[in-house]
This record gives structure tokens, sequence and C-alpha cells, in this order.
């Protein structure tokens, strides 16, 4: 009995003690061995499933499809459309190129602004932009079918499809037509325009270019006279008035005259004093003599009564004169009392004399206002005249080319790469 428990104890000893390296060894050698089957195995389940479990799902050949259905649509087609026209349809597009300035007479004062960034003054760059936009402006467009007669030449029928302009759309679709013919830019900081238009025929794009350079200058003109009117308007009208009013004032002065029968008051005054101080002078002569005569001889001798009626004429006509001084001479007398004469021709005088003050300044005013104006007008100096193009500059046949298949096929790669992130998913 004491034996047989024995044996137990002595096997627990045994599997408890620690394992020796030999045995260590062989489990770590029969672990790996187990994970490298375990990888093998996924591996060549992974592979199976890549290779045909998706082929297997519903749907795989739609998909296989796309691939081949977007490589035609997406690539090939529009790569094989733009060879045809582009290298056998396409209409040759000529070009003429103008380049100009637009200064003003007078010379550009440099503000702060100009100084510090050596770029033109605001008022040359208006007077820029206006020409700019005028080319692009349907006012310009309805010119040029005028003079020449825009929908003929875009819309001629040696002109490819797509390239030619339907005659029968409506004016505005004539307007977004023309900007896409034409290319206007400002070069700063000089303000140099560079105008190029594009047409199919070497002639018709030399005759519209040189059509916009004139009615450009035709709008520049007009801008002038603008800027004259303007200026002017005010100082013309004001020397009108001017004008105006001195010459009723000459009229007034001159019906004045007529009427008193006196040319000068002032004049006039003078003589009538010195003839009353004369008269008076020879009537008291006369008096004194009259006096002494009658001492000796009688007041009814011939000589006395002969001296004696002429000192009552010139006390007559002392007292006339003076009267026709004084303004006592009664309604009969013609034009009035000298002194009224006199006061009436000193109001028309010294509204005669303001009027040619004012008459002088609307005058220079108005000289003024015409230099200033000549000195603000606008130029448009032509340096670079189009010529008649020799060779098409547009379509760019090989560019628009590669162009074209290079964006088809990134485009082409894009759906490929929808069509297989969506296939992903769904695997």
């Amino acid at each position: 009995m004491s034996d047989e428990p024995s044996a137990p104890r002595n096997d627990l000893a045994l599997n408890s003690r620690p394992p020796t390296a030999l045995e260590r060894t062989g489990r770590v050698r029969d672990a790996l061995r187990h994970t490298v089957r375990s990888l093998r195995s996924s591996s060549r389940r992974r592979r199976g499933f890549d290779a045909s479990a998706f082929s297997r799902r519903r749907g795989a050949s739609i998909v296989s499809a796309l691939f081949k259905v977007s490589f035609v649509v997406v690539f090939l087609i529009p790569s094989v459309l733009a060879t045809v026209y582009f290298a056998a349809i396409a209409s040759p597009q000529y070009v003429a190129e103008a380049k100009f300035v637009v200064q003003g007479g007078e010379p550009l004062r440099l503000d702060e602004f100009t100084v510090a960034t050596g770029l033109p003054s605001a008022t040359a760059v208006q007077d820029t932009q206006i020409v700019t936009n005028y080319i692009e402006s349907p006012s310009l467009v309805k010119k040029l079918e005028e003079r020449v007669d825009l929908r003929k030449l875009y819309g001629n029928d040696d002109i490819d499809w797509f390239s030619r302009f339907n005659a029968g759309k409506p004016f505005e679709k004539l307007v977004s037509y023309w900007k896409k013919k034409i290319d206007v830019s400002i070069q700063l900081p000089g303000g140099i325009v560079t105008f190029a238009v594009q047409a199919f025929a070497p002639e018709d794009a030399l005759h519209i270019a040189d059509s916009v350079l004139a009615s450009a200058e035709e709008l520049v003109n007009d801008i002038n006279h603008r800027i004259i009117d303007d200026n002017i308007s005010a100082y013309r009208a004001e020397f009108e008035r001017a004008a105006l009013r001195l010459s009723k004032a000459k009229t007034a002065l001159e019906a004045a005259r007529n009427a008193t029968g006196i040319l000068d008051p002032g004049q006039a005054a003078v003589s009538l004093g010195t003839l009353i101080t004369g008269l008076k002078g020879d009537l008291l002569a006369l008096q004194q003599e009259y006096d002494s005569q009658k001492k000796y001889v009688s007041v009814n001798a011939p000589q006395m009564q002969a001296m004696a009626n002429r000192m009552k004429v010139m006390a007559g006509q002392i007292k006339q004169l003076e009267a026709q001084a004084t303004g006592q001479a009664g309604p009969s007398s013609r034009g009035g009392p000298l002194s009224d004469s006199m006061t009436r021709f000193s109001e028309l005088e010294v509204e005669n004399r303001i009027a040619e003050q004012q008459y002088m300044s609307a005058v220079s005013s108005l000289e003024l206002a015409r230099v200033s104006a000549e000195r603000r007008l606008v130029y448009l100096k032509t340096f670079l005249r189009p010529s008649l193009p020799q060779e098409a500059r547009y379509p760019r046949r090989i560019l628009t080319i590669c162009s074209v298949a290079a964006g088809s096929f990134v485009a082409w790669a894009a759906v490929c790469g929808l069509v297989t992130l969506a296939r992903n998913h769904m695997a």
C-alpha cells in the first residue's frame, strides 16, 4: 500500500520539472512549421479569390464591358474626331495685329502713387480702358456691320461648320462671337495696347483690323469734341451774355446821345459853364460902361437904350443857359436839363464800362478754356499698323490633337479608377 501512492508523486515530479533546451527547441520548430503551413494555405485561398471569386459574382461582365466601352467612348472616339477635324476639316484662321497707345496732349502729372509704383496715372489708364472696352462693345460691332459686313465675312460657306457664324442668329450672338475672335491686352507700365483679330482670309483680317483702328480713332475724336464742348460751353455762354450786355449798353448810350444831341455831357457842361462865365463877364463890363455913361448921357439917349437892350438880352441868355444847366428850362428844352442828362449819361457810361470789362473777362476766360481743352485732348498713336498675314496662325493642329488625346486619356483613366474602386468595394 505504501508503494502504490508513491508512483503518482514521482510522475508529477517528473512533469513539473523545467524542460530542457532540446525540448524547447523542438517545440519552437513545431510552432514555426505550423505557422508556415497556415500562411501558405491563406495565400492560396486569397489568390484563388482574386482570380475567380469576383468573376463568379453577378455584374463582373458589366464591369469588364465598362472598361472597354469607356476606352472607346472617352478616349478613342474624341481622339479620332479631333484628329479628323483639325487635320482635314478645320478652316485656317489668319491674325492681323496692331499696337497703339492712348495719350493726352497735356503732360501727365506724377502723383505719389505713380512715383511709388511706376504705374501710369489714373487718367491715362482710364483713357486706355475706354478704347479697349469700346473694341469689345456692341457699338463697335454695329459699326463694323455697316463697314465690313461681319456676318458675311464670318458666315461664309467656305468656312467649316463648327467655326462659321450662323448669319441668322441675333445681334447678341454676333457680339459674343466677335469677342472670341479678338484679343485685346494692355501692357503695363507703358500702357501699350495690343489688338489682334482673327479671320478666315488674310484680306479679311487686314480689312477688319484697319476698320477697328479707324473706329477707335473716331471714338477718340469724339472724346476730344466732348472735352472741348464740356470745358468751353460754360465760358461760351458767359461770353455771349457779356456780348449781349455790352451791345445793349452801347445801344442805350447811342440812343441817349441821339435824344439829347450831346456827345459828351461832361464836355458840354464845361463848355456851358465857360459860356455862362464869359457872358457874365461881358454883362458886367457892359453894366459898368452903362453906369459910367449914365452920368453924362441921358438914359433916353439912343446909345443908352441900345446898351440897355444889349444888357437885357445878355441877361436873358445867361438866365436861359443857367436854367438849362440847373434844370429850370421847362419841358420844351430838347433832352431835358443838362444836369439830368449828365446823371443819365453817367449811369449809361458806368453800365457801358462794366459791360466792356465783363466782355473782356469773358473773352479771356474763353480763350484760356480753349487752350486748356486743347492741352487735354486725347490722341491715339498707332506705332504698329496691321499688315497682311502670310501664314495661318490657327488652328494649331498638332498641339490641339495632342491636347485632346491627353485630356481624353486622363478622363478615361479617371473612369477606370472609379470603376476599379466600385469593383473592389463590391468584392
